[in-house]
């Protein structure tokens, strides 16, 4: 009883420091522009752009576009460009209350379980008293929020579906707990219930909350059923449903046949099912490098790994394959001895099951750290604050100088962050050979008039991967871009030929034609364009302007006003119809 006034008493300054602190290392983002998927999912996503409130508008921008499983992600961000548009600085505030929101729920989800694990046999040791529960759920928060490898969950403005996931996903886990010690059949099933909706919400964001019936099933045995065995018809409802709920999700998001589906993700891959699985081991080993020792040198937007073709090749594959087993192990042997170590060290592989398994996802990203970051939040804490034979003022010096540094890593790392051409820069000074990180270089360097420097980073990619159509588009463009129209059609070509199927490659291709002054070949892949995508008022306004030049201006004026009716702010579209029809009116007066 006296522990838990004190854990009250304590939690509001705990949870008032962990805000303060994770706003403070934040607040050099609010300007970070949009990098990477934000184009995709966020800027070039038409749904997102609403205006009204509306039951339909809504709909549209949870449902429809790059991720119409995320529906709940997609609705923050719609209801962010509602009130901000594409104002960077309300996104960011966003992702920042996330971060410290989750922050917070660690630690509740960390005193709580500390709770449960001094009330079993053998476990009090490790949590003396209710001073050492604040403080090893106090340093884990700490940690959580202050450490850098977090960065792209929060800074990265798309991956708000990594953290707003997490967030749902802790509420569910902690109503889980908290209605699992009601006595109160009522209050429980309140919980239990909150718990199921924020659990839905969580799926909503991303895909990685389906792990939810696993780690409470889990849960409940290492802290409820003192990891006893034994045959309980209870028992064995609770498991049917947790798996029955797995099979749910699995369903939701595979399909009728998983098999297929996930085959299918290795269609544009290098790499097979096995050569992935065998390389996620050093990817694993890489993130544990990230967290125990997070250098800058070491973190990267994107991280080009080497894969594994054989158990041996490389042979860092198998040390790594016999560092994670170990682990493993060492988390089911001390599973007596030390429940809340054992169980959060376990947290940690779980939450790498979807993403570094055998779905053909890329084969590393720091935001897939953010979830299975509580568990090693919690585990470093607790480790900390129980150091043998050292006195507390050590203790606390040591926990202070670690968030400390934690917090210059992350608000220095967030400096980088600020400028693209920084950020890029910083990719391939770490992986030279990334061709991705050469083309968003070149990228950022054409947006800020660095024109020939662009170029050059694209003939880098080009060096690298000398068949891929995006670096030839971009090259085109950018030729474009600098008047030198010719020029462009051999690189935009190259890229039409190339992705038959792909939007850009072929509008792009129309617009250099048309500059060249090949408005009825222009005209051809206009048409192309607005086959492959019906609603882009770019491809319209191309044919408008491709009939133009043919001398057709009634029928270019219907292509313009059809643009206009796609997308009500196309420039082009408005100033391109209201040149055509004052030549109309003065033709028809000189009549």
């Amino acid at each position: 009883m006296l522990a838990n006034r004190f854990l009250r008493k304590a939690c509001f300054p705990g949870i008032l420091a962990i805000a303060l602190i994770g706003a403070l290392i934040y607040s050099n983002t609010l300007r970070v522009p949009f990098y990477f998927d934000d184009q995709g999912s966020i800027v070039e996503n038409r749904y997102l752009r609403i205006h009204n409130l509306t039951w339909a508008g809504l709909h549209d921008a949870a449902t429809k576009g790059p991720g119409p499983n995320r529906v709940v992600a997609n609705l923050s961000f719609a209801l962010n460009y509602y009130l901000n548009g594409y104002d960077v600085a309300g996104y960011h505030v966003v992702n920042i209350a996330i971060h410290l929101v989750n922050a917070c729920l660690v630690f509740v989800l960390c005193s709580l379980t500390l709770g449960l694990s001094r009330r079993l046999s053998g476990q009090s040791r490790g949590v003396p008293d209710a001073g050492a529960i604040f403080a090893v759920s106090l340093l884990a928060a700490m940690i959580f929020v202050a450490h850098p490898v977090q960065v792209p969950a929060v800074t990265y403005i798309v991956q708000r579906m990594a953290s707003l996931a997490t967030l749902f996903y802790l509420a569910a886990f902690i109503c889980y707990v908290l209605g699992r010690q009601q006595q109160v059949a009522w209050r429980r099933a309140v919980l239990w219930t909150a718990g199921l909706c924020s659990w839905l919400l969580a799926l909503g964001s991303k895909e990685i909350a389906s792990l939810l019936p696993l780690m409470i099933g889990l849960y409940e045995w290492y802290f409820f059923r003192d990891l006893k065995i034994g045959f309980r018809w209870r028992s064995l409802v609770i498991i049917g449903l947790a798996i029955g709920a797995l099979f749910c999700v699995a369903l939701l998001w595979l399909g009728p046949d998983p098999f297929r589906y996930i085959q299918a993700t290795y269609i544009h891959r290098d790499f097979s099912i096995g050569q992935r699985l065998l390389t996620e081991f050093r990817v694993i080993a890489m993130y544990l490098g990230l967290i125990f020792i997070p250098l800058p040198s070491q973190f990267s937007l994107l991280h080009e790994i080497t894969v594994s073709r054989a158990l041996f090749e490389p042979p860092a594959t198998f040390i790594s394959l016999v560092f994670v087993l170990v682990l493993i192990g060492l988390a089911i042997g001390i599973a007596r001895r030390q429940r809340f170590l054992s169980f959060f060290i376990l947290w940690f592989f779980a939450h790498l099951l979807i993403e570094s398994s055998v779905i053909g996802l890329e084969l590393a990203y720091e935001h897939r750290l953010y979830l299975p970051g509580v568990g090693v939040s919690m585990v470093i804490a607790w480790a900390l604050i129980n150091l043998p034979a050292s006195p507390a003022l050590l203790k606390t010096a040591i926990a202070t100088a670690i968030v400390t540094a934690l917090c210059l890593l992350t608000y220095t790392r967030n400096t980088v962050w600020r400028d693209p051409i920084v950020l890029w820069s910083d990719v391939i000074s770490k992986y030279p050979a990334s061709f991705r990180g050469h083309v968003n270089l070149g990228n950022a360097l054409a947006r800020a008039g660095r024109a020939e420097d662009a170029l050059d980073q694209y003939q880098q990619a080009l060096r690298i991967d000398p068949r891929n159509a995006l670096i030839y588009l971009n090259i085109g463009v950018q030729l474009l871009d600098m008047g030198r129209c010719r020029r462009a059609l051999t690189p935009l070509s190259v890229a039409a030929r190339s992705a038959p199927r792909l939007f850009a490659a072929q509008l792009d291709y129309a617009a250099g034609l048309q500059c060249a002054g090949k408005p009825r070949t222009a005209l051809v892949y206009y048409r192309k364009a607005a086959r492959l995508n019906p609603h882009a008022a770019a491809a319209e306004n191309g044919i408008g302007e491709s009939l133009s030049s043919l001398g057709r201006p009634e029928l270019a004026i219907s292509h313009y006003r059809k643009a206009l009716a796609l997308d009500p702010t196309h420039t082009g579209a408005r100033r391109n119809l209201s040149q055509t029809l004052a030549r109309l009116r003065r033709a028809r007066r000189s009549q």
